[in-house]
Formats: structure tokens, C-alpha cells, sequence
């Protein structure tokens, strides 16, 4: 068969409410013309495209469920350690501010939640910033302060570089950190050190998140990244989302995630960022 001056005609017609592809083109054989038509049913293709997007519109409302249930606790952590400094008043007027201008910045980012759902909604892109890696990080841990101090762990921080800035979404940044730290510091209930450091090599930015807590046993480190797989799942303390999430917000950046661990030795998660140009 040989196609000459190709008259394609494709329509999407629908017989008893199933979809069909109907494509038509002109052909000629041996000097004689005709017309091929293929019907094809999409009903499957359909069905499957309506699954696909519920199952993204589930797990988007899921991850921004858990996004708002991290910085509520976020919240509630802060106003735990006001009252218990506020009650004995043992709160300094400059702590009283530092605790009440935390909860105002949180409750920030807890509106920008829904916000983003309606942009997502709109197709829109989220918008990009060049932000502050270093000031980012110390933002969350003054989040988590009270917590922290509460369990017992030993901060160490080692920024190699503190005017070191990412273009994306900054909100993003902060919820990938969040995630993390507080899953180090979940994984140490009786105490332990907890180290975040920055590096930098050539075109990348390196951010490792170390712990020295219960671990993650070798079974389960291979599906640490899928939704709803909690290494928690036992004492009911995990969604199992939160990683899931991590992996998928560091994904925008174009970043690369991996974790090394092994039990009762704690668990270090290392972020590989692509280096802003200057």
C-alpha cells in the first residue's frame, strides 16, 4: 500500500456512551484509491486515565494532609514549651517573642497549604525563589527546639557554607527538612545526637541528616520511600507518608535522595542538590 496526499480523518464518537477512535485515511494500490478506517474502543483507556487521576487526586489530598498535620504539631510543640516556660514564668520577654513569632510563621505556611492545592488545581506552576539553604534549615530547627531538648538530643550543626542559596520552591525545601528531622528525632525517644550538615562539591549541594537512633532494618529500608509504608507501622506513630512525600518534593528540585542504615546504629539520609550557578 502506498499513501499519497494523505487525507487523515480522526474523530472520537461515542456508541451507547463508549468511547471510539475512528481514523480514517485515503490510500491507493495499484493505481486505484481507497480509504482505510480503523474503530478502535478506548473505553479501557478511558477507565484507566479516570483511576490514574483519581489515585493522584488521593494521594495529592493525603500529602497535604500530612503537610498540614506537621506543622500544626509544629505548633502545638511551640506552645507546649511557651506554657512551660509561661506557667512557672520563667520566659524572658525575648524567648515569650521568639516562641510567638515561630507560631505566627507557622501558621503561615499552614495557609500556604490550601493555596497550593488551588494552584495545583489551576495547572499552575509553583512558584521559584532563590532562598537561603543555611537560614531555611535553622528556621526548622527552631521549630523542632523544644522537642529536641525535651528528648535529650544533642544538636550539631555543620553548615560549610551559610550564604549558599537553591532556586525553587522554599516551602518545599522546608517541608523535605521537616520530614526528615522530625523522623531523626522520632527514631531517638530516649536521647541521642543529631547532626545536619552541608557541603558542597563542584556543581552540587550535599545535605546529610544524621541520627544515631533505632535504625531501619534491611527488609525495610527497601521500600522506605513508597507511600504508606511505615517503618512505625507497629506502634502507630507513622502514616507511612512522609517519605514518600520527601522523595517527591526533592524530585522538583531535581535532587537525588538516599539513606544508609542499619539497626540499633541509627540512619543517615543524604540530599544531593544541583549547585546554583553563581
Amino acid at each position: 500500500l502506498k499513501q499519497k496526499h494523505a487525507a487523515n480523518l480522526k474523530l472520537i464518537h461515542y456508541v451507547n456512551n463508549r468511547p471510539l477512535s475512528i481514523n480514517s485515511a485515503r490510500v491507493f494500490l495499484n493505481g486505484k484509491q481507497g480509504i482505510v478506517e480503523s474503530i478502535r474502543d478506548l473505553s479501557e483507556n478511558v477507565h484507566y486515565s479516570h483511576q490514574q487521576k483519581i489515585s493522584s487526586l488521593g494521594f495529592l489530598a493525603t500529602s497535604l494532609a500530612h503537610e498540614m498535620k506537621n506543622n500544626l504539631g509544629a505548633i502545638n510543640l511551640i506552645l507546649d514549651g511557651l506554657l512551660q516556660k509561661y506557667y512557672p514564668d520563667t520566659a524572658t520577654p525575648s524567648e515569650k517573642q521568639k516562641y510567638l513569632t515561630l507560631i505566627s510563621q507557622q501558621i503561615k505556611e499552614c495557609i500556604k497549604v490550601p493555596e497550593r492545592l488551588l494552584k495545583l488545581s489551576r495547572d499552575a506552576d509553583r512558584p521559584d525563589s532563590n532562598f537561603n539553604v543555611a537560614s531555611n534549615i535553622s528556621d526548622i530547627l527552631s521549630l523542632l527546639d523544644y522537642e529536641i531538648k525535651n528528648k535529650g538530643i544533642t544538636l550539631v550543626k555543620n553548615f560549610s557554607n551559610l550564604k549558599e542559596n537553591l532556586c525553587g520552591n522554599e516551602t518545599d525545601f522546608k517541608m523535605i527538612i521537616l520530614n526528615l528531622v522530625q523522623n531523626a528525632i522520632n527514631a531517638m525517644p530516649n536521647g541521642g545526637t543529631l547532626e545536619i550538615k552541608t557541603n558542597t562539591a563542584k556543581d552540587k549541594l550535599i545535605i546529610d541528616i544524621k541520627d544515631t537512633g533505632c535504625g531501619i532494618s534491611e527488609k525495610d529500608l527497601k521500600h522506605i520511600f513508597e507511600p504508606f509504608y511505615s517503618t512505625s507501622a507497629k506502634n502507630k506513630k507513622g502514616t507511612g507518608l512522609g517519605l514518600a512525600i520527601v522523595k517527591d518534593l526533592t524530585s522538583q528540585f531535581n535532587a537525588q535522595i538516599t539513606v544508609s542504615s542499619h539497626e540499633n546504629q541509627g540512619s543517615t539520609f543524604q540530599i544531593v542538590f544541583p549547585r546554583q550557578k553563581p
